[in-house]
């Protein structure tokens, strides 16, 4: 399915941004609200699976977008990792990236991605 209409992308993170103009994408980037570690804590209390917190992570952020938009295609996503049971938060140093890829190198790891899209919300 080809996208001909231009969409808001909930994210002004770099690497989603590229990944989406390298395949000819339209779009317009606006940084959603979502408090992502207040979720995933709330999740995580809640017993949610590594999937269900990527996809409700989704929607929270294009829903976060989407409430101020009228007529607009907005289109949220999320990726984690999951090794054995738990999410692999995000680092924030190349200290800890390092530390972070020697935990799951040649360890059995699973990269979830989710997407949510909303219009008119």
């Amino acid at each position: 399915m080809v996208i001909s209409t231009p969409f808001v992308l909930a994210s002004t993170s770099r690497s989603r941004i590229l990944i989406l103009k390298k395949i000819g994408l339209e779009f317009i980037s606006i940084k959603h609200n979502c408090n992502e570690s207040h979720y995933k804590k709330k999740f995580k209390r809640l017993k949610y699976s590594s999937k269900e917190v990527s996809l409700e992570l989704s929607k929270i952020k294009a829903k976060s977008v989407s409430a101020n938009l009228m007529n607009k295609l907005v289109v949220g996503s999320d990726t984690v990792i999951d090794y054995k049971g738990n999410i692999i938060d995000k680092v924030k140093t190349m200290k800890k990236a390092h530390q972070k890829i020697k935990k799951l190198s040649g360890k059995k790891h699973t990269i979830i991605s989710s997407i949510a899209a909303y219009y008119n919300n």
